[in-house]
């Protein structure tokens, strides 16, 4: 008896790629279907917009990455002059420190923002947490509260009925 998965209807996922919105859709069964492009340069070249390089400004550590790297392939480039290499070899060199320092940067950015807001939400669990203690003693003293109330009620409607049961009357 022949497989079924020849059959079976391709469930394609879309999940997004970290800081961009392109869609990517891959079929779970099978990620080498046929109807599944085979990744290659063309096709990410092709997945590139303009519009990405005009907000790239816009994307969380990329201005402090770029930063980083435009001081460090600076200053690298400048002391291999000083050092009299070539100006070919240093701005080799200055391209290359450029690239590394922004890649390092940027990593080392996503981290601490992925620690941040690990941090947050767990500040955020613990409030809810306190937030839910005090709705429940406030509930519980509450329903204390209208115990003892209801409780001094009943005693005041019993004095109440004792009073009207007395040995003796005014006439």
């Amino acid at each position: 008896m022949a497989d079924n998965k020849d059959n079976a209807p391709a469930t394609p996922t879309t999940p997004k790629v970290r800081h961009t919105d392109i869609p990517i859709t891959t079929d779970i069964a099978n990620p080498l279907a046929d109807n599944a492009p085979a990744p290659s340069l063309t096709n990410a070249l092709k997945a590139v917009k303009v519009e990405d390089f005009r907000t790239v400004h816009q994307k969380p550590c990329a201005r402090e990455a770029f930063m980083a790297g435009i001081g460090a392939g600076f200053a690298f480039g400048g002391i291999k002059l000083i050092l009299r290499s070539s100006v070919p070899k240093a701005t080799n060199w200055a391209v290359g420190m450029f690239i590394a320092t922004s890649l390092i940067a940027h990593e080392a950015c996503q981290y601490r923002r992925m620690k941040e807001l690990q941090g947050v939400a767990k500040a955020v669990e613990i409030i809810d947490k306190k937030k839910a203690e005090k709705e429940a003693l406030y509930a519980e003293k509450k329903a204390k509260f209208l115990a003892m109330k209801a409780e001094k009620a009943k005693q005041a409607e019993e004095e109440a009925k004792k009073g009207d049961k007395s040995s003796w009357k005014l006439w």
